[in-house]
């Protein structure tokens, strides 16, 4: 604890000044056999002629040691000639050296008295600065700590008292220029500079930022209006009643929505059964009694000779890997693997049938990066410039707004990204096609057509899983005599415990299917809700294994 700090300040004609700093210490908890004080070099030039005393008595420059450090400081160190406890005055004598401000206006003495790097408490300090003769002080000023002040001639005696640990008091007083020899430090140059650019640069930074909330949310949807929207085509009907094309669903899923994902991998493998290339067999296993039942589906490689699309052989290929039977639970830990190369074949499937200019995803992600280097080029620029303002970045107020825009601006274009997709004449026409076809499967009920869906359920269904609207039109089954299709079997096993001479296992059996006694009401009353079990039970188990 310091029962006094006193600090005199003595402002020599050369522009120098000495400081001589009193400590008045308790050294309590402990002996003590050395101390140190570090002094910022940010706003002089040089610091000499160190002295230091204990007690009056001065200690040797072998117990003195001094170095400037990285983090622009002055380091010294003092070693007493033994270990102290108990009260002692301690007198730090330094030379600064280029640590005055020059201007026309007045030369000013700015300095860090008290410092704050310090864990113990000052019960008292007095600050003196000392002005060279004809020197008359003011303005006169204290930062920090509260402190008062009084004027004797060229002398400002500043008091303070009871100063917490880690507080300071910087003190400042200006007297008449030319008074003192010397000329402005390339410091103080340098912060005159930064103090005359921060109104500019703050400035700049509040119309960049707004610039580039303007520009980077306007811009992006002046360039998709312009650019990015698809051809005008028109609607090409309310809607129709067929699909428009032999396209699979697969590809018409991707045309539509742009983006190959999970859907067109589900209808592709439904209207891969529908043609006959493949079956589908659900399987449930009841047990205990019917408490607990288990469902697995399996598939069968039917007829791999039949025409298929270059991506639908891909997942053929991907699917059974040169097998002809595989369970969708064997398909759970490495089937998700497969998934970006059945979607990149169904990209380069709606390129070259001329749908689109380029693969979709290749469109999004070179925007996506487009937008991502502008926006961390920004945000480099403002770290640029407040790293070169070190110290005086708080002067610089706004420049955070810059990097701050960015946020709205990354937010309005993640959202418009998936726009930046343009369909080419062609894709842009049979999109128009298939989107009649998608608001008559959306809306089959208004127009009346319900009962025709006995017929053409089954050839219908694998658009409706990729339009996204399957779980209505299976609904829809449910109300009708639909005969279940060919490719779809469901069986049913209940396993039971028998208690007699000896234990094992009884399995009665039930299939469904194009061979089995099945009516066409019972497909009616189960078969929507079946089907509809099985999509959502593909998606689980490959989604879940991603």
């Amino acid at each position: 604890m310091w029962e006094r700090f006193d600090v005199d300040i003595e402002v020599l004609p050369s522009g120098d000044f000495i400081v001589t700093e009193t400590n008045v210490v308790w050294f309590q908890n402990g002996t003590f056999t050395y101390g140190y004080r570090d002094i910022p070099t940010n706003r002089l030039e040089s610091i000499e002629d160190v002295a230091v005393s204990v007690d009056g008595k001065p200690l040797d420059d072998l117990a003195v040691d001094t170095l400037y450090t990285d983090n622009d400081n002055f380091h010294i160190e003092y070693h007493f000639d033994k270990p102290l406890t108990g009260k002692h005055t301690i007198v730090l004598r330094y030379r600064v050296i280029g640590g005055l401000r020059y201007y026309e206006e007045g030369d000013q003495l700015w300095w860090k008295a008290i410092y704050p790097d310090r864990s113990a408490p000052m019960l008292e300090s007095r600050i003196t600065v000392r002005l060279p003769e004809g020197a008359t002080p003011g303005p006169i000023a204290s930062y920090g700590h509260p402190a008062t002040y009084t004027v004797e001639g060229n002398t400002v005696h500043f008091e303070a008292s009871n100063i917490p640990g880690g507080e300071e008091v910087e003190v400042r007083v200006q007297f008449p220029h030319g008074i003192v020899a010397g000329e402005a430090a390339a410091w103080q140059r340098n912060e005159d500079r930064w103090r005359a650019l921060a109104p500019i640069i703050n400035t700049g930074s509040i119309a960049l930022a707004l610039l580039i909330l303007a520009g980077g949310t306007v811009l992006p949807i002046v360039w998709w209006y312009i650019k990015g929207r698809d051809p005008e085509v028109g609607e090409f009907a309310e809607y129709i009643t067929e699909p428009p094309s032999d396209l699979p669903p697969g590809i018409v899923g991707t045309l539509l929505d742009e983006k190959a994902d999970i859907k067109d991998v589900i209808a592709t493998i439904f209207d891969l059964a529908r043609r006959g290339i493949i079956s589908i067999e659900e399987n449930q296993t009841s047990h205990l009694g019917g408490l607990l039942t288990s469902t697995d589906v399996t598939f069968h490689l039917v007829d791999e000779s039949k025409p298929m699309y270059p991506f639908e052989q891909e997942l053929v290929h991907r699917l059974f890997k040169d097998q002809t039977s595989v369970q969708l639970s064997s398909l759970r830990n490495h089937f998700y693997r497969e998934l970006p190369q059945i979607y990149k074949a169904l990209y380069e499937e709606v390129v070259n049938l001329g749908f689109f200019p380029q693969a979709p995803e290749k469109t999004r992600i070179k925007a996506f990066w487009v937008i991502t280097l502008i926006m961390l080029a920004m945000c480099g620029v403002s770290s640029a410039i407040l790293v070169a303002a070190g110290e005086r970045s708080p002067q610089l107020s706004t420049l955070p707004c810059i990097p701050l825009s960015l946020f709205p601006v990354a937010f309005v274009n993640l959202f418009i990204l998936p726009h930046f997709v343009r369909k080419t004449r062609e894709g842009a026409e049979a999109a128009a096609q298939w989107r009649a076809f998608n608001r008559y499967l959306q809306n089959i009920e208004q127009y009346g057509d319900t009962f025709q869906l006995a017929d053409k359920w089954e050839t219908f269904l694998p658009y409706a899983i990729a339009f996204g609207i399957d779980k209505r039109f299976l609904k829809q089954i449910s109300t009708i005599d639909a005969p279940p299709p060919r490719w779809w079997g469901r069986q049913r096993r209940r396993r039971e415990r028998l208690d007699s001479e000896g234990d094992f296992w009884s399995t009665h059996s039930s299939y469904s299917g194009s061979s089995g006694s099945f009516s066409a009401q019972q497909a009616s009353d189960s078969m929507g809700s079946g089907l509809q079990s099985l999509s959502r039970s593909i998606a689980s188990m490959i989604q879940d294994s991603a």
